[in-house]
């Protein structure tokens, strides 16, 4: 039987969750809101010609982060700082249940919500709380 050494896995499943965390927070009503009212000039600037869907958008904004407005800039902080929080929550179920998800489309928030029953009551209840939420009192 082969072994997984997973140490190795983490860097890998955390980023994952950061990629998948970009694809879903697209999918969350009120994170992207907040980002496209606060980006809506930075997008035009910069990502006119990007089709929109599966955070094409959010890395067009990543890779102009340096000459985004202030105000866009801080709200893409806070979006990475709630893909990031699910990262570190949920990193050891991530290894535990989905080390083998191809990551990208959403597919570890995937994997964790159809393992849901069985993860970190942490991890549990950010899954609940669907993609892109922060969690209370942050």
């Amino acid at each position: 039987m082969k072994r997984i050494n997973l140490r190795s896995l983490l860097p890998v499943a955390v980023g994952a969750i950061l990629l998948a965390g970009s694809v879903l927070l697209a999918q969350n009503p009120a994170g992207p809101q907040r980002v496209k009212n606060a980006c809506a000039a930075d997008i035009q600037k910069f990502c006119a010609g990007i089709e929109h869907g599966q955070g094409r958008v959010y890395q067009c904004l990543k890779q102009n982060e340096g000459s985004l407005e202030a105000n866009c800039k801080a709200q893409l902080d806070r979006a990475r700082a709630r893909m990031q929080d699910g990262a570190m929550v949920c990193q050891d179920d991530i290894l535990k249940f989905c080390a083998d998800v191809q990551r990208g489309q959403g597919r570890i928030y995937q994997c964790l919500k159809a393992n849901e029953a069985d993860l970190t009551a942490a991890c549990k209840a950010h899954v609940q709380r669907g993609p892109g939420q922060q969690r209370p009192g942050k």
